[in-house]
């Protein structure tokens, strides 16, 4: 539970309820642009991912530079993509996306 006076949602975990507390984090509002992703089966089913720094893959991964196209809100799951229907971009920590909304709804006020 969050003993602070600021809205959160009761479903949250701590994982998303840290993002909102840590009052260090440092948040900067960026425009999504698709970027490497990488595919591979494993076991007959498919496995993909973000392309990171220090990633080591299987031999066999294939990499697409443009195949991861979208990220999450960490608090309300919308999508952020290069799309007209969706929010173009948001508040980013490391890998972690905030929407445009949630900012101005949980994150604004937990630091004033």
């Amino acid at each position: 539970m969050n003993d602070k006076n600021y809205p959160f949602e009761e479903y949250w975990s701590e994982v998303e309820l840290e993002l909102v507390n840590d009052i260090s984090i440092k948040w900067e509002l960026k425009e999504f642009k698709p970027t490497a992703g990488y595919w591979f089966k494993k076991d007959g089913v498919i496995v993909a991912g973000k392309v990171t720094e220090n990633l080591k893959l299987p031999e066999d991964a294939q990499i697409d530079e443009k195949l991861w196209d979208h990220e999450h809100c960490e608090l309300c799951g919308s999508k952020i993509m290069d799309d007209d229907e969706c929010f173009r971009s948001g508040y980013v920590n490391n890998n972690n996306w905030i929407c445009p909304k949630c900012y101005e709804k949980y994150i604004l006020p937990s630091r004033l």
